[in-house]
Parts: structure tokens; sequence; C-alpha cells
């Protein structure tokens, strides 16, 4: 998922409303209908919506980011992005999920290389192929592939150290043969962190202040009306809303328009989202040690192991081997 572009599902969930409002007007009824539904508003209501619906089918509104460096019609929705804080609640250790995601080696340009480069066979008779070499680094389930044709054929079992035997004995017309691992594809894991994020939509309109409150009323509606599956559904989720009071925009003070202004703040829990350093996946393990495999575990250190555990009558004990910085040493684990 990547990181959540909140701010955009915001503005085409307002945009997709504000179109699906101009087809179908009766909903502009529903928006106000609290002024034919109070006794006391509804003298007055029926012109009052009247008003509304003809500013709003006669005015193009457009939906802009705050701090745009064009100039700006009216009237017009701005959003802008408030803070973005890291939720503590829905943390967990070292941000971990289960998800891993498999990558392909064209996806992130990284290619897979041969686990034996394309060579001249010995022999190939009845599906065992022997190699003019020790396949040490071969295992089952592993392909021989003919690099000329892409050709690919199942490693089942080895024979000794340089014969392999291949699935179903195919016949193979190939100069040159290649092994290539078992799962072609990158493994990473996806990790995630939520936040709670805020945004500021602004209804801003010029001329007659009630217009702001029309324009505030319809953006509401819209975002309660759409915000489960528009906003909840895309992953903005536990939403709350609030208000600000209308004020007069004292940026045109100077030139002595009336502009107006109110904002609507929206809070919301997103997941954010970004995958590890891509793997390849473990196929074959093998342990050993630079001087040869002994019996036993062989721990690095810098002194000698204490008598008192020593037994010559075993061949199991654990042996030290002190640390010599011009030569590296694996562990080695062996035996019992």
């Amino acid at each position: 998922m990547g990181i959540n572009q909140a701010d955009t599902k915001i503005r085409t969930m307002i945009k997709l409303a504000l179109e699906e409002i101009r087809k179908a007007p009766w909903i502009l009824e529903d928006i106000f209908s609290d002024f034919l539904d109070d006794q006391y508003l509804a003298e007055y209501g029926a012109k009052e919506i009247a008003r509304a619906k003809e500013w709003f089918l006669n005015n193009k509104i457009e939906i802009l980011h705050k701090y745009r460096l064009d100039s700006q019609s009216y009237p017009c929705i701005t959003i802008a992005m408030g803070e973005s804080n890291e939720d503590d609640a829905q943390a967990t250790l070292a941000d971990l999920s289960t998800e891993v995601v498999e990558l392909t080696p064209e996806e992130i340009n990284k290619p897979i290389p041969y686990i034996v480069k394309p060579f001249i066979p010995a022999s190939y008779t009845n599906g065992i192929l022997t190699a003019p070499f020790l396949l040490n680094d071969v295992s089952p389930g592993m392909l021989i592939v003919d690099p000329d044709t892409g050709n690919a054929w199942e490693i089942t079992e080895l024979i000794g150290a340089d014969g392999i035997r291949i699935k179903d004995s195919p016949a193979i017309a190939a100069d040159k043969l290649g092994i290539i691992p078992q799962y072609r594809v990158y493994r990473a894991r996806r990790e995630r962190a939520s936040f709670r994020e805020s945004y500021q939509i602004g209804c801003h309109v010029h001329g007659d202040p009630t217009q702001v409150l029309w324009l505030w009323s319809i953006v509401l509606y819209a975002i309660l009306r759409y915000r489960e599956t528009l906003l909840e559904a895309r992953g903005f989720k536990i939403s709350s809303v609030k208000s600000t009071d209308m004020v007069r925009d004292d940026a045109f003070d100077p030139g002595g328009e009336n502009v107006y202004k109110r904002f609507i703040m929206i809070s919301g829990l997103v997941e954010n989202s970004w995958l590890k350093s891509p793997k390849r996946i473990i196929e074959i393990a093998k342990i050993a040690d630079p001087d040869g495999i002994t019996a036993g575990i062989k721990v690095m250190s810098n002194t000698e192991v204490p008598l008192d555990v020593v037994d010559p009558e075993q061949d199991d004990n654990w042996v030290t081997v002190k640390s010599n910085p011009s030569k590296k040493r694996s562990i080695t684990m062996k035996g019992n």
C-alpha cells in the first residue's frame, strides 16, 4: 500500500459527491430539509432551499490545494494537510506484520544469477547428468536449464558429488546447460505503522456570506454520507469531524473584497507501509569450518577450554578456536 494518500482521497470524495448532487438535485432538498422540518423555519424554508439549489447548480465550484500559487476563483473548496502523528496505541514491535510480498527480478531490477553457470556436461544417460566438476551448491528442486531456449527441467536427486537425476528423464539436446534456483523470486516483508492524520477543508465564497453556510452544509453532508465507502473503505479509518466559525478573509481587506470562509477539520487513522530489503529464498544451507569439520561444537574464544569440561574419552566436546584477525572462521555445529 505504501504511504496513504489521504488528502487525494478526501479531494476525490468531495469531487464525486458534488458531481452526484448535480445529477440528483433532490439530494440538496435532503441537505437543507431542516428548513422544512422545523416549524419555525418552514415559513421561509422553501424559498431558502430554492435559493441554495439555484446558487449551487449555477456555479462552478473548484476543489483546490490551499496553497496554490495561482489566483483562486469563487466559490471554491480548498484542502490542506494538517498534523500527522504516529499512533503509539497501534504500534507493534519492530513494525512487524505477517504480510510477505514476492517480487520478480524484473520488478526490482535485480537479476538472479545461475547457481552453476552454463557448462558442457560430461555425460547424460537415462536422466542422469554428470558434470565435469563437483556440484556442491546444487540441491533437489533446482532446475537444469538450456540457456538458448529457456527450457528447464527439475532436479530430483543428487548422484554422488558430480551427478544429478532429472525428473522424467527427458531428452535434452543442448550444447550447454546451466543450473538455476528453484525459487526465482525475491521476498520482502511488509512493515506497517499507524498515524493519526488531520486535514483542513475550506469553504470559500465571494459576496453573500450566506453562501458559505450553503457550501459548508453541502461539503459536510458529502463527508458524512461518503466517508464509509470513500474514506474508511480506502484506509482513512475512525474519522471525526469538527468545524471552525465563519470569518471574513482578511487577505482581501485592502481591496475591499467581501470574501468569507469556514473550515471543516477531519482527522482519521491511516496505515503507512513499506517493504524491507528484498531477500532471496534459502534453498540450501551448509555449515563449514575452513580448517575442516570436527566433532562437537566449535566456539570462537580467546581462551582455551577449561580442563574440567574436557573429556578425552568423548568426541562431542566443546572446542574453542583462538581468534585470528587475519583469517575468518565460522562456527561449526556437528554431531550429537
